[in-house]
C-alpha cells in the first residue's frame, strides 16, 4: 500500500507558465522514456514540508499574504529526480 502524500505548502502557476511545464514534462517524458512525470496533478512550486506544522493558523497567514502579494517570475537553472514513494523531478 502506498503511503499518503507529505502535507506540504505549494505555490500554483498562471494558466500560460502551467502550459509551459507541462510542454516540459511531455519534452522530458519523450526525451527519456520516464514515465510517472507527471504524477501530480497540476505543475506547481513545492516547499519544505509542512506536515509539522499548525496548518489552520498557516492556511490564514498563507491566504493572506497571497491576497497582497504580487506574481513572482522564477528561473530554473537545474532539474533534478527525487525518489520515494512520491518521486518528482
Amino acid at each position: 500500500m502506498t503511503p499518503p502524500p507529505p502535507k506540504g505548502i505549494a505555490s500554483l502557476h498562471d494558466h500560460r507558465r502551467s502550459r509551459e511545464v507541462e510542454e516540459l514534462w511531455q519534452r522530458i517524458e519523450d526525451g527519456t522514456g520516464l514515465s510517472g512525470v507527471r504524477v501530480t496533478p497540476f505543475p506547481h512550486h513545492s516547499y519544505p514540508d509542512a506536515g509539522r506544522l499548525d496548518t489552520g493558523a498557516l492556511d490564514a497567514r498563507l491566504h493572506a499574504l497571497a491576497g497582497r502579494s504580487r506574481p513572482l517570475t522564477v528561473r530554473v537553472r537545474a532539474v533534478a529526480t527525487f525518489g520515494g514513494s512520491w518521486p518528482v523531478v
